[in-house]
């Protein structure tokens, strides 16, 4: 997409004309650089959103409209955080690194899937980053994304398929049912088939492992040379690339989609796993002292409420371990 394509979709956004998509498109820059912010009140929230397309239209090279007001005295107290914003999002209008639009097909991961798929005109990238974030896509479905999680969607999107690539962390999927347009999560080397459902996909650090399970409806997981994995509600599938093994389990869809309450849930979870929750949920490192210590089983429920200490004086107690916090870091015995 070339310079001019891009300042007819911003003024068409700010006229109130853009399509959904369109809307969509611009939409995520604003939510993606709203992730670094910090209770930030809504009025303020609004100035600065007004204050991002002065700075989307500056970097597009348009003049300053009266109803768009320039810096006041009103939002000082956050200068630095603008000032920041700016950058981004300026960065994003200029060289197109919030949103990477391309006029050739995008990169698929479709080993599974041997339909062809139609060219992209762009895709749209989405990452979450100090917090769990919510998205609705053109057709009304809705990802929740993980802290730390980062997918993409192909536009056009909804109108004879609807594609997302999950390329990092975990996403819990609410597809709204169109049987006209089946909707394709990519992540690792699978691919994953719905028509409308919810489910929950995450990917371990280096991707080779996807775990899938479903709350609601019915999937199709493929993989490689494997024909197809059918997974239906509270129950799901774990498949290693590495080795190319494919395991099915069964498990609450519910408690699978537990984080995107902000609450964690375990259930004979390994300590290894839930030192990830941890870290994930607080933002913190949590280190264990023994690699024994991270095949210990342990099962609990914590809302938003509670607090990493009361977390781990909880999962601690009950192998009679102890933990300590040594410049920022957390050590369990």
């Amino acid at each position: 997409m070339h310079h001019q394509e891009f300042r007819n979709i911003v003024r068409r956004y700010l006229q109130g004309n853009a399509t959904l998509e369109e809307q969509a498109m611009v939409e995520d820059w604003f939510a993606a650089a709203e992730d670094t912010q910090a209770n930030v009140p809504a009025e303020e929230l609004q100035l600065i959103r007004e204050q991002m397309l002065t700075y989307i239209r500056a970097a597009a090279d348009y003049p300053v409209v009266a109803d768009v007001p320039p810096a006041t005295a009103r939002i000082r107290p956050l200068r630095y955080w603008l000032q920041r914003v700016a950058v981004i999002v300026i960065t994003a209008a200029a060289g197109y690194s919030m949103f990477y639009m391309y006029t050739h097909p995008a990169k698929q991961q479709q080993a599974a899937v041997t339909t062809a798929i139609p060219a992209a005109t762009y895709r749209v990238v989405t990452t979450a980053t100090q917090k769990i974030r919510r998205v609705v896509l053109p057709d009304s479905s809705v990802v929740t994304l993980n802290r730390g999680a980062s997918m993409y969607y192909t536009m056009p999107f909804g109108q004879q398929r609807r594609e997302v690539t999950l390329e990092n962390g975990e996403a819990f999927f609410e597809v709204r049912r169109n049987a006209a347009a089946p909707f394709l999560v990519y992540a690792g080397k699978t691919a994953t088939t719905v028509l409308g459902t919810a489910f929950n996909v995450k990917l371990n650090d280096h991707n080779n492992i996807i775990h899938v399970v479903v709350k609601t409806g019915k999937i199709k997981v493929a993989f490689a040379s494997d024909s197809g994995r059918l997974v239906t509600p509270d129950h799901g599938v774990q498949i290693n690339t590495a080795d190319n093994s494919i395991q099915t389990f069964t498990a609450s869809g519910a408690l699978a989609a537990a984080w995107c309450g902000q609450e964690l849930v375990f259930r004979q979870h390994t300590l290894k796993e839930a030192v990830a929750a941890l870290e994930s949920r607080y933002q913190v490192t949590v280190t264990l002292t023994s690699p024994s210590l991270a095949q210990y089983r342990v099962s609990g429920n914590f809302s938003a409420s509670h607090t990493v200490d009361e977390v781990l004086d909880a999962l601690c107690l009950v192998h009679r371990l102890t933990y300590k916090k040594n410049k920022g870091i957390y050590f369990i015995y």
